[in-house]
């Protein structure tokens, strides 16, 4: 799947209290299918491809699982590496949906991508499903939402992995690593990771569409990357959140 940028749009929106931002000017990738380990790699190969040289990694790309490799790796050596990598598409953010392999930013600046945070077979990752907030930092229910999970849900299930993303800081600029590192602290007790693209409103309008709606916006996906629930328009409640998290713990393959 060919990289693709989600455009930038700008709206007014309420101050609130942030830390400064800088000039940046990146938008969101899109990892495209490929025998390409996953981060962190799987070290794979397909015999009509090569190998994989880990020092070309990070390559932010991902392989297919409905595609096996043609042996395990010195990384699985009792595993299969048909299931590193991310899952088959067809991507998207409606329910149903693979969510897609969005490349992002964490807070100390550093390319990050979803496959880090779903469950893969070769790696330390036990992760049973992701909940995946988009949210701004002049978003006073998005501040909540953080304050929300860190206090209230995220140790109560250690085998879920929380996500929230940020696409404008608090005067509706680009964001970077030093507003994402204060919002992490003040807000989320960084007690789970905070992510941003610099394009302001990218994620709101890929991810939301528009016109754009209230955010913050909440997907759920599973543990093969299938959405299950998808919140827009402000924040998801914590009662339908514990529900929701309690039924895919029941069912994290979707079988």
């Amino acid at each position: 799947m060919p990289a693709r940028n989600f455009p930038p749009a700008r709206r007014s929106a309420p101050p609130a209290r942030g830390w400064a931002a800088g000039p940046v000017a990146t938008a969101i990738l899109i990892a495209s299918t490929a025998c390409i380990p996953s981060f962190p790699p799987c070290d794979c190969g397909k015999a009509d491809e090569g190998g994989f040289d880990l020092e070309d990694f990070p390559d932010f790309e991902v392989l297919d699982r409905s595609e096996p490799c043609d042996e395990a790796s010195e990384v699985c050596p009792d595993g299969d590496d048909s299931m590193c990598g991310y899952p088959a598409g067809p991507y998207g953010f409606m329910e149903g949906d693979t969510f897609e392999n969005l490349v992002l930013f964490d807070c100390e600046g550093n390319q990050v991508q979803m496959a880090q945070y779903i469950p893969q077979p070769c790696t330390e990752n036990e992760a049973f499903g992701v909940v995946f907030a988009v949210g701004a930092g002049w978003c006073a229910p998005c501040q909540e939402e953080a304050i929300e999970w860190a206090a209230d849900v995220v140790d109560e299930y250690p085998e879920i992995q929380f996500l929230q993303a940020l696409d404008e800081d608090a005067s509706n600029g680009p964001m970077n690593p030093g507003f994402c590192a204060g919002w992490s602290e003040a807000n989320a007790s960084d007690k789970f990771p905070i992510l941003y693209t610099e394009e302001p409103t990218s994620l709101q309008i890929g991810i939301g569409g528009q016109p754009l709606q209230p955010i913050p916006y909440t997907l759920i996906f599973n543990a093969n990357g299938e959405i299950v629930q998808r919140k827009t328009g402000g924040k998801l409640e914590l009662s339908v959140l514990e529900e929701q998290l309690d039924t895919l713990l029941s069912d994290p393959y979707g079988n």
